[in-house]
């Protein structure tokens, strides 16, 4: 009612357009945020927002011309860029995704999901030991972080460091006991390492794991014979 009142409130539109977008209305959203920036051009935050929208429908070339449209009203947001960079990751840009870690990390370095997704940057271009140092700094930053354990824990097991890598996997798995990724990672470790025993535990940890997909599952089935044991689920 309020925007039927005045329809010229680029606020009451980006109000009602959020709205939307708690309620996964995206296009709804968009729409309203389209009126808001026809009558506030210059608002970095209603193109950072809409520049989001874009991103949750995939729509990802609009969302990288809205964040790149926020960059150049405000230079100085470091979550610009790392909403920005990780649309480069879906569309696997992970060279110019590094690019704008960077830039959200030296605006605000001690942002350990920044160094996170930038180590996993790192890794998609086989840039291992940067990878995990970026890894090793989000954990001295946040020690509860688990994806960061996982992820460098399987970084380590692909340069050889089986080690290393189930000392991590064990941890990123005592952190959050609910991440499949985890023990599947584990199990690949443990297998690597030659722990037939402890890999066959680890991929059937997995298995009992809510939300993992077919393929995801037969792997692990496969690991598991392949090991002489047989898969608990």
């Amino acid at each position: 009612k309020a925007i039927s009142i005045n329809p010229d409130d680029e606020i009451l539109l980006a109000n009602r357009g959020s709205v939307f977008a708690k309620l996964g209305q995206f296009n709804k959203a968009i729409s309203d945020y389209n009126e808001a920036i026809r009558l506030d051009p210059e608002n970095e935050s209603l193109f950072f927002n809409r520049g989001c929208f874009y991103g949750n429908i995939n729509e990802n070339e609009k969302a990288i011309g809205d964040f790149n449209r926020a960059v150049s009203i405000n230079p100085d947001v470091a979550e610009t860029y790392f909403n920005r960079a990780s649309i480069y990751s879906q569309l696997g840009q992970f060279e110019k995704e590094v690019e704008d870690h960077n830039k959200a990390i030296e605006i605000d370095p001690d942002n350990y999901q920044y160094h996170t997704n930038r180590g996993t940057a790192h890794a998609n271009l086989n840039e291992f030991e940067k990878a995990i140092e970026d890894y090793s700094k989000a954990i001295s930053i946040n020690p509860d972080n688990a994806r960061a354990f996982n992820n460098r824990g399987n970084v380590f097991r692909l340069l050889g460091k089986n080690i290393n890598a189930i000392e991590d996997l064990k941890k990123s798995i005592n952190i959050d006991s609910d991440s499949s990724s985890a023990y599947y990672n584990l199990g690949l470790a443990y297998e690597s390492n030659d722990n037939k025993e402890e890999a066959a535990w680890a991929y059937n940890q997995f298995l009992k794991m809510p939300g993992n997909d077919e393929t995801e599952a037969d792997e692990a089935k496969k690991h598991i014979r392949d090991l002489g044991f047989t898969p608990e689920s």
